[in-house]
């Protein structure tokens, strides 16, 4: 067996090869030999001899030889012919190191035909003749191709295994690889940033407070205790309409609100930035990160064309205690990506937004806020109509 295993294996491979273009498409063979890097620098047949030796299957395909042997004598139907197999058996090793070489790189029915037809030729010269060649050549291919079945039938299914495993840790290599070199860009931008931070000076901070809200709430008591309860130090909510994308039910209100009311809560300060439909792009975040800066050095300005990255920011915003921070009217989770990096672990985030889907995105919880109850309604109408009286309350419970 150890004698002419190599060529068992190299002819093996050869029909492999075949056998998978076949099955799986043009090139496929060549992309299992791309895969399976532990062979890296064999070429793609030898691979996959390298493979076949590895796992054990030369038993195998040397079984299949002899029963295509045994499978002709059945089926080819010709006396001489079977005779000529039975006294020089296609399983032995001149045989086999005939048709290894002769068979060319690219395989196909043809060429195995062909290759068939000269090893018989050559062994059983003067002996047949054309027609008969030709029959034995077609009669044995499908022996062969049969009996190759059967362990193949084994044997693809374990080896496109094996390569999905390698294919597999070669990703986890790739995604290692890649958060190294992301790693060494974080590095060098932080060195960067450090020393920009080293020139700008003593740091002192000065606590950002919100802007009083733009206008009275009437109501809303109830929601605006549940969202309270989400708006702890390391916390995501988000705000959004029960109604898929209701505009003007009270969401910004409602943040505006609790960041003012809950303003002595958070030792850090908060910060409320009302963004809107315009900001679509990342860009956009790096003059709101310089102005988060500012509070690091007392709000003083800092000189023009500075820049500060995320991880900076979120070095300037740590330390102070717990922070409150409200980004208003979110469209894209995108354009807030340097917002939310640069973010210490101990702030409090809440958006307010149209989409369901965004507000899900975000990681969090999210409160779903509906229209105004009856009650409300009618409280706030009887607030702006302030010229109503009570004679005037079922004309207004029917407009509420």
């Amino acid at each position: 067996m150890a004698d002419y295993a190599p060529f068992l294996l190299s002819l093996a491979a050869l029909l492999l090869n075949w056998q998978a273009e076949k099955t799986l498409g043009e090139k496929a063979a060549e992309k299992i030999g791309d895969i399976l890097a532990e062979y890296a620098g064999e070429k793609t047949l030898d691979r996959l001899v390298s493979f076949l030796r590895k796992t054990g299957d030369a038993d195998k395909i040397r079984d299949a030889f002899h029963a295509a042997d045994a499978c002709f004598k059945q089926e080819c139907g010709d006396d001489t012919l079977r005779q000529m197999i039975i006294s020089k058996p296609f399983a032995a090793l001149p045989s086999l190191e005939k048709l290894a070489a002769s068979l060319p790189k690219t395989l196909d029915d043809d060429g195995l035909l062909a290759a068939l037809r000269r090893r018989f030729e050559d062994d059983w010269s003067g002996k047949l003749a054309p027609e008969q060649l030709d029959h034995a050549a077609v009669t044995y291919r499908l022996c062969l191709e049969r009996s190759l079945a059967a362990t193949y039938g084994a044997l693809l299914p374990m080896l496109f295994t094996k390569v999905e495993r390698i294919e597999a840790a070669t990703g986890r290599i790739e995604v290692t690889t890649g958060e190294l070199l992301t790693g060494q860009r974080e590095i060098k931008s932080l060195l960067v940033d450090v020393t920009k931070l080293a020139q700008l000076g003593p740091r002192e901070w000065l606590r950002p407070s919100p802007p009083r809200p733009s206008r009275p709430m009437i109501g809303r008591q109830g929601e605006s205790a549940a969202v309270r309860k989400l708006l702890n130090p390391g916390s995501k909510a988000a705000i959004t309409a029960t109604v898929h994308g209701t505009p003007g039910v009270g969401k910004t209100l409602l943040a505006e609100h609790l960041a003012f009311e809950l303003d002595d809560q958070f030792p850090g300060g908060v910060l409320l930035e009302r963004l809107g439909t315009g900001f679509r792009d990342s860009a956009l975040a790096i003059p709101r990160l310089k102005e988060w800066a500012r509070y690091a050095y007392g709000g003083r300005a800092l000189e023009e064309g500075l820049a500060f990255t995320p991880d900076a920011v979120r070095a300037l915003l740590a330390g102070h205690g717990a922070l409150l921070v409200v980004l208003d009217d979110i469209w894209d989770i995108k354009a807030i990506r340097p917002c939310l990096d640069a973010l210490p672990p101990e702030a409090c985030l809440l958006i307010t937004t149209r989409s369901e889907r965004l507000a899900k995105e975000l990681r969090g919880e999210v409160y779903s806020l509906d229209m105004l109850s009856d009650a409300d309604a009618l409280a706030l109408l009887r607030a702006r109509v302030r010229a109503s009286t009570d004679g005037d309350r079922p004309l207004l419970q029917r407009l509420a």
